[in-house]
């Protein structure tokens, strides 16, 4: 699962991950609803990069619910039994991080398999 996000940060990642993205049955790009909407093209155009690199890739769209969206994100990841999240790390400065904490909740839970990079 590709934990979405349009950033440099996730697009590095995910050519990172690409080798382990191509041998995946399936590859979900989840997004989580923010306040301010979803860019539905770049979503898209993520999609359409994995697809045309050989990945099964698909997208869905989650609404946001109250709370930390590290942990929306692990939720989805263990209801769609997804073996490995990608995601992009510390996007934001060290203060911003630590209070809205998507890399550090990605990265305090260990029950499932993570690849991150900036």
């Amino acid at each position: 699962m590709v934990a979405w996000k349009d950033t440099k940060e996730l697009r590095r990642t995910i050519v990172d991950a690409m080798p382990l993205l191509i041998s995946a049955e399936d590859v979900v790009v989840l997004a989580i609803e923010e306040s301010h909407g979803i860019d539905e093209k770049a979503l898209a155009d993520t999609v359409r990069f994995l697809t045309r690199h050989s990945v099964r890739a698909r997208s869905i769209v989650e609404p946001r619910q109250t709370g930390d969206i590290g942990m929306a994100v692990i939720d989805v990841a263990h209801r769609l039994k997804a073996d490995l999240i990608v995601a992009g790390a510390y996007g934001h400065s060290r203060f911003r991080e630590s209070v809205f904490g998507v890399t550090r909740t990605l990265l305090q839970n260990n029950a499932i398999n993570r690849l991150l990079s900036n």
